[in-house]
């Protein structure tokens, strides 16, 4: 689990994210967002690290890629 506080310039909390990893095969069904996220979109691998990431899950990514990639590749 991480827990990663990004503050704003005055040193006010701006987001305050907790991330549980966890991995999963996805077998069937529809993803798609709950309440808590705008959107929901499946990402090729390569394309992950464009997108505006927060710094754990950056992390997260580039330490588990290729256990993923294996993982989603069934």
């Amino acid at each position: 689990m991480v827990s990663n506080v990004d503050l704003d310039e005055n040193g006010k909390v701006k987001y305050h994210y907790v991330i549980i990893d966890y991995f999963v095969h996805v077998k069937n069904g529809t993803a798609q967002a709950s309440s808590d996220a705008a959107e929901l979109r499946w990402v090729p691998f390569g394309d992950v690290e464009d997108y505006d990431l927060t710094k754990s899950f950056r992390l997260f990514f580039r330490n588990n890629r290729e256990r993923l990639e294996k993982i989603n590749s069934y």
